[in-house]
């Protein structure tokens, strides 16, 4: 029994001494974060003292405030500067003995004053960001700066360390690409108002041969061609018209080209009605222009053969996007319909020809349906800018 106590007292003590050094350990913790020790000597792996200063420990950390490129003041929570780094010093032009004890208010504008206020207020919590403009008391001008705040406890006391970043470059470079913005706004703009000149000259000069034209089958092509000029022209003239260069409002589009056709063939306003369902769709040039081509052709298919005589009817137009962004053109009448045996892809009329073509650039599927009339169903997708040579 006595050997087996030797080992059990040996235990003990073990324990007890782990216990005693646990206990000077809390006591110098505890010593440390009452910072009543301002350093540590411990005995290093070769037998040498290491000098280890817990005061100094924080020599990086304020080496890294004066040397960072943004400025950094400590605040208490009624905006006084309790410190501030050297380049806080050179933003506000001002020397450091002579900013430290001042206000914060005293370098902000007056009407961002209020934005001091709330900022103070709403960072004794919280973390909080916001842009105020400074003055410099040397030059006397305003200078831009984003303001980050973050709540702090020192020694107890609540504080609030602030990182003031200088913004004049920033604003100064969005300065620059907003005036560029603003001239190649206009630039496209006069673009597509000379466009849509231009193609006007051109259908104003064939509805003057169209009047000088005797034979109707002739004059006829050349109503033809000035409705898809117009049809082009109407892009031309709704993306001026918008805030959006690049894309057109088909709805506001269609309903024009649809007036327009409808003004050309006045005859055929009175006994057709209109049946417009357009979705907001959006979309290129690309797509807009091709796809207006293609509901020029087959409105006009469709107020000139559909209803032969003094029969009426009703045209419908209808465009929508599905979730998956495929586009559903379709345009329907409840007209005499057209012959079983004619095919659009293998036809000799031009304009059943130019349905084939831009369905075709549209990289579009194209159906017919000859029950109750005839109903042209095209589906694709918006085209992707293609660049030209």
């Amino acid at each position: 029994m006595s050997g087996q106590n030797k080992p059990d007292k040996a235990l003990l003590e073990e324990v007890a001494s782990l216990r005693e050094q646990l206990a000077e350990a809390g006591e110098l913790l505890g010593a440390i974060r009452r910072h009543e020790i301002d350093a540590l000597i411990m005995e290093g792996a070769d037998g040498i003292d290491q000098v280890f200063t817990i005061k100094g420990a924080d020599l990086p950390y304020r080496l890294f405030l004066e040397k960072m490129s943004q400025g950094a003041v400590t605040l208490n929570l009624s905006g006084m500067i309790l410190y501030c780094n050297q380049r806080f010093s050179e933003l506000i032009e001002l020397p450091i003995e002579q900013i430290i004890g001042s206000y914060l208010y005293q370098f902000v504008v007056l009407e961002d004053k209020p934005l001091l206020e709330n900022a103070l207020k709403k960072s004794e919590r919280a973390n909080f960001r916001c842009e105020i403009n400074l003055s410099t008391v040397g030059g006397g001008k305003q200078v831009p700066f984003d303001l980050a705040f973050t709540p702090m406890l020192i020694d107890a006391l609540p504080v609030i360390c602030l990182v003031a970043t200088d913004l004049t470059e920033q604003k100064q470079t969005e300065n620059r690409i907003r005036a560029a913005l603003v001239e190649k706004e206009t630039l496209l703009k006069e673009v597509h108002h000379r466009v849509k000149n231009n193609l006007q000259v051109l259908h104003s000069l064939l509805k003057l041969q169209e009047i000088a034209i005797k034979d109707p089958l002739v004059a006829e092509l050349f109503i033809e061609c000035q409705n898809r000029i117009k049809s082009m022209a109407l892009v031309h003239e709704k993306l001026y018209q918008s805030e959006n260069f690049s894309r057109v409002d088909m709805k506001t589009y269609i309903q024009s080209l649809t007036n327009n056709l409808l003004h050309s063939l006045n005859f055929i306003s009175e006994r057709v009605a209109i049946d417009l369902k357009i979705e907001g769709v959006l979309l290129n040039m690309d797509t807009a222009i091709p796809c207006g081509l293609l509901i020029n052709e087959l409105l006009y298919n469709a107020f000139k053969h559909a209803f032969p005589g003094e029969r009426k009817g009703i045209v419908k137009i209808e465009l929508s996007r599905d979730s998956r962004d495929m586009l559903r053109l379709l345009i329907a009448d409840n007209g005499v319909g057209i012959p079983e045996n004619l095919d659009p892809q293998n036809t000799e009329t031009l304009g059943l020809q130019l349905v084939g073509m831009l369905t075709k650039q549209l990289d579009g599927k194209l159906e017919i349906q000859r029950e109750g009339g005839t109903t042209f169903t095209i589906k694709f997708r918006e085209q992707n800018y293609r660049e030209r040579m």
